[in-house]
């Protein structure tokens, strides 16, 4: 079984235990069909996604919320002649996360989509949340991937100072191809290189935003990694060769500063 079906089941198994006899549950269905005209394939995309929601409020100072996608896509069937039922089919979490309400503060613990900015596609401050190029479609969970976080508002009036924690680093998906051979060389296809696992690469952000005057400006820091990888071109050796005594030169890595 997978891991996101056992968190699925762990969660109705808990909300049953609980006793949560206000459970709010909502959620679509729906179908997609993406054409790609720039491959011999007709569709890029082609299936469909039925989404659950679970709220519930633990009076006026607590609530949960989780989003689990069920999707069934055609082009992720690996063997035509012979497909099995669960080939094609995805089971994950969109969002799962806790918040606690105090008089000034709130706080949001949990897998989230944090919006850093206003913009929807274009924005030079949204720093939090990756984006998934190889997925990428007009709904959010789509293009954007939920990041494990804490968030925090302290409210000041018309003033609101923000603060965000990451503990992990995820960087974009990218549909990134390397050739294998370059001119007369082989290519050698290098790996991602992504900060250590540690608590000093912590990603954190804070931002004070206002209404004033009909009008939504902020002032934000980040402090984290990009997550659009810089590709760097290094060498094996003065001369390097490959096993088959054919020139190889070429080393690709994709590293996040």
């Amino acid at each position: 079984m997978q891991r996101p079906v056992k968190i699925f089941l762990a969660i109705l198994l808990f909300g049953l235990s609980a006793g949560w006899s206000q459970v709010e549950l909502g959620g679509y269905l729906k179908f997609f069909a993406h054409l790609n005209r720039n491959k011999p394939y007709p569709w890029d995309r082609l299936g469909s996604r039925l989404q659950l929601r679970f709220n519930k409020y633990f009076g006026d100072r607590a609530a949960f919320f989780a989003a689990f996608n069920f999707n069934y896509e055609e082009n992720k069937i690996e063997n035509p002649e012979s497909p099995s039922r669960s080939q094609g089919m995805e089971v994950f979490p969109v969002e799962t996360y806790l918040d606690l309400y105090f008089s000034n503060v709130d706080f949001r613990i949990g897998k989230q989509f944090i919006f850093w900015g206003k913009a929807d596609w274009i924005n030079p401050t949204d720093n939090i949340n990756p984006w998934d190029y190889i997925n990428i479609a007009a709904e959010v969970e789509d293009y954007r991937i939920p990041v494990t976080a804490l968030r925090a508002q302290v409210y000041l009036g018309k003033w609101t100072l923000e603060g965000v924690w990451i503990p992990q680093f995820h960087p974009n998906k990218i549909p990134i191809k390397v050739p294998d051979h370059m001119g007369p060389f082989l290519v050698k296809k290098g790996a991602s290189l992504l900060p250590d696992n540690k608590l000093q690469n912590s990603q954190w952000a804070f931002r004070l935003r206002s209404n004033l005057w009909q009008t939504d400006f902020s002032v934000s820091y980040f402090r984290g990694f990009r997550k659009f990888p810089d590709v760097l071109l290094q060498f094996i050796s003065p001369h390097p060769t490959s096993e088959d005594g054919k020139p190889s030169a070429p080393y690709f890595l994709w590293q996040h500063y």
